[in-house]
């Protein structure tokens, strides 16, 4: 198992601001979608500064909180394997998304959740080295 690398607090702050750029720009014109995961894979394509929407989530994934719904605690129960834990992943970093497309032009909303966020980054810089494994690229700690 490897470690997962931490990003700095700097990281993390740059990572937010190209994001809510990248969702405030963005407009649904006249596109509909058929479900969430649909809209998801729509919006991580998007650009956001020279990565996209979705390499900007998994540069912070270790900072995002997990939304533990039905459907997604089932798929954290369940995962044996690195691509059903990179399914649980997925579904938090949608969930996320949508969190952030909402918040966007909320200033309060916004901070919240950049605090939350900042709360996770420092209690696994905080966590010692040897608890901080890893399937694959993902933290599962």
């Amino acid at each position: 198992m490897e470690t997962h690398e931490i990003i700095s607090r700097k990281t993390l702050c740059g990572c937010f601001s190209l994001l809510r750029q990248s969702l405030n720009n963005w407009q649904a014109g006249n596109l509909y979608f058929l479900n969430s995961h649909a809209l998801y894979q729509h919006l991580s394509a998007l650009p956001c500064g020279k990565d996209t929407v979705g390499g900007i989530l998994t540069q912070m994934e270790s900072c995002i909180p997990m939304a533990l719904t039905t459907d997604s605690l089932e798929k954290f129960l369940l995962a044996k394997s690195p691509a059903e834990a990179e399914d649980f992943l997925e579904s938090t970093k949608t969930d996320f998304l949508f969190l952030l497309l909402a918040a966007g032009k909320d200033d309060v909303l916004w901070q919240h959740v950049m605090d939350v966020c900042e709360n996770l980054r420092q209690k696994q810089m905080d966590k010692p080295k040897e608890r901080r494994f890893c399937y694959g690229r993902k933290t599962l700690s």
